[in-house]
């Protein structure tokens, strides 16, 4: 069976700079001139190259009878990456072979292989005779589309971490797609990842748990939980501590995918909590990461 080949598009560098300087009458000022008020500041350049890597396939189950004999299923994959190449000066290798295990069942030794092997088997590989179709199926009386779809993309770095997020969404018929995500919080200096064990003391999930109840309060402009689960969905009762955590300059931000504390209609919750308001419950490694004695 002969494949699509993964498309490939390079995003290009990206040079980020942060400087501080008075905006008093700049639009009165020449371009030199504002150069030289900015004279004396830090800027710091930090360059980012990513590739998007994207593929998808589309196939006949041509024997599959599940939603009657004249019903037509397709099954489809696609999935896109934003492949890292370089961080700064950082050596991005064993960020590479991370996302490769945490995205893939069966990693393979490139990223390209496991895009292929992802896209080959899709919903129904292995149970019925799969007919690759060079077209786009459409969901109607007379045919059921069944997919699988991931995505792993960055979504935050600075100078000292990078964090991915890894989506997988499925639909096999029923009334509505599954779906799953999950974050790789990358330490670039100490080439590690950086996780809910490495971020938080043992035994800390009680009072964490405190601290979540209160955020929710707080970001939801509640006076206390039951106007929280009325307002947002949430079912307090269910309530945990999540170890799917990412990170942001100032705040973690604790992740629960759908159904976990919810109905399937709230979708995904976030919960962000300022890192100064989890200082007690951080490990010795958490607080070196975000500076906190």
């Amino acid at each position: 069976m002969k494949l699509k080949t993964p498309s490939l598009m390079l995003l290009g560098l990206l040079a980020l700079g942060i400087s501080v300087v008075s905006c008093t009458n700049r639009t009165e000022k020449s371009a030199i001139e504002a150069s030289d008020a900015a004279s004396g500041c830090d800027i710091n350049n930090f360059e980012i190259y990513e590739e998007f890597k994207t593929a998808s396939a589309a196939y006949l189950c041509k024997d599959d009878t599940t939603f009657g004999a004249d019903t037509k299923v397709y099954t489809t994959a696609s999935i896109t990456v934003q492949w890292p190449r370089r961080f700064g000066d950082s050596d991005v290798k064993s960020l590479q072979d991370t996302i490769l295990a945490h995205t893939f069942v069966t990693p393979k030794a490139s990223v390209d292989s496991c895009i292929v092997d992802f896209i080959s088997r899709p919903i129904g590989f292995g149970e019925y005779a799969l007919e690759k179709v060079d077209f786009e199926p459409v969901f109607d009386e007379t045919t059921r589309v069944l997919s699988t779809n991931t995505s792993v993309k960055s979504v935050g770095f600075c100078e000292k971490y990078v964090v991915f997020k890894v989506e997988h969404d499925e639909y096999r018929g029923g009334n509505h797609p599954s779906y799953f995500a999950s974050f790789i919080n990358y330490d670039l200096k100490n080439k590690r990842v950086v996780n809910f064990n490495s971020l938080f003391k043992d035994n800390s999930d009680d009072q964490l748990l405190e601290i979540l109840k209160q955020a929710l309060i707080s970001n939801y402009f509640c006076t206390n939980l039951e106007e929280v689960a009325e307002k947002s969905g949430i079912f307090i009762s269910d309530l945990f501590v999540s170890h799917e955590v990412y990170l942001t300059g100032d705040e973690i931000v604790f992740f629960f995918n759908p159904y976990e504390i919810g109905p399937w209609a709230i979708g995904t919750v976030e919960i962000p909590v300022p890192v100064v308001t989890l200082a007690d419950c951080l490990s010795d490694y958490g607080k070196q990461l975000y500076d906190i004695e």
